[in-house]
């Protein structure tokens, strides 16, 4: 079941809880070079947690047992449709 914890993170443009995972979007105010040499100008946190998300005041992603970032160029993301809540980041990123 996918929590939607956006609100907790007023600075990201999504936020979801599913089992013991998270996942925050957010925009970079200013775009950083990868490894590859381009400039991402979006980054998404990842976190495991020590919980299972189960409601979205439940505050789970607090659990944070480790977490991890990777940075995104908007091509590689479908913004809007995560921004409008039409597909989840769970599963336009597939990591599970």
């Amino acid at each position: 079941m996918k929590i939607n914890y956006t609100h907790a993170f007023p600075n990201s443009i999504s936020a979801e809880g599913n089992a013991n995972n998270v996942l925050i979007l957010r925009k970079l105010e200013k775009p950083v070079r990868r490894g590859d040499g381009k400039y991402a100008s979006y980054e998404i946190e990842y976190r495991w947690l020590s919980v299972s998300c189960q409601n979205k005041d439940d505050e789970a992603w607090a659990c944070t047992q480790g977490s991890e970032v990777t940075y995104w160029l908007k091509s590689e993301l479908p913004i809007k449709h995560i921004k409008d809540n039409i597909v989840s980041l769970f599963d336009v990123l597939s990591l599970f």
